[in-house]
């Protein structure tokens, strides 16, 4: 992000996380502090639904790293297709959340690819630097992504297993 704290000086970006902590996270955030990167800690679904909503892009970091582990779907990710903003996802390129990523309006950086995280970010930035609303529009995701399209496919598969017709 030290690229981007010129633009952050004046106010004009904002790096919002949520969520819990571990010990090397937290070590970041005390070494890098700045007044436009907050960790807000844990919230309430309904102010995570809210921020969600409000916000001109999201991002998320899948934390399996092993293309052959990297087979669930984050949660997140639906919770952000209900938002309909750009996501920039760190994640394999193989990965459930990729495919996802690129169906929609968004933005995948493979682990450890410094480089591909800058232009994402470059790219982020020229678009609200040059009033891009189409990047930044709000987007409907498919059906396959709604909460109760999940629902009702996790009962079928939970069912599947529970009748022994899942293999």
């Amino acid at each position: 992000f030290q690229k981007y704290y010129s633009f952050i000086k004046f106010k004009k970006v904002e790096f919002l996380f949520y969520g819990s902590l571990d010990r090397p996270n937290r070590k970041l955030f005390r070494k890098y502090k700045h007044k436009a990167i907050k960790h807000n800690g844990r919230i309430t679904y309904k102010a995570a639904m809210q921020a969600i909503l409000d916000a001109d892009v999201l991002m998320t970091m899948d934390a399996v790293t092993d293309e052959d582990k990297a087979v669930f779907f984050p949660s997140m990710l639906l919770d952000y297709a209900h938002g309909g903003a750009p996501v920039l996802a760190v994640a394999q390129p193989d990965s459930p959340p990729s495919e996802w990523v690129n169906q929609q309006n968004g933005m995948l950086v493979p682990h450890h690819d410094i480089s591909s995280l800058h232009q994402a970010l470059d790219k982020c930035w020229n678009a609200w630097n040059s009033a891009n609303d189409q990047f930044f529009a709000k987007r409907t995701a498919p059906a396959y992504y709604s909460a109760r399209h999940q629902a009702a496919e996790y009962t079928r598969n939970i069912i599947e297993m529970m009748s022994g017709d899942g293999g």
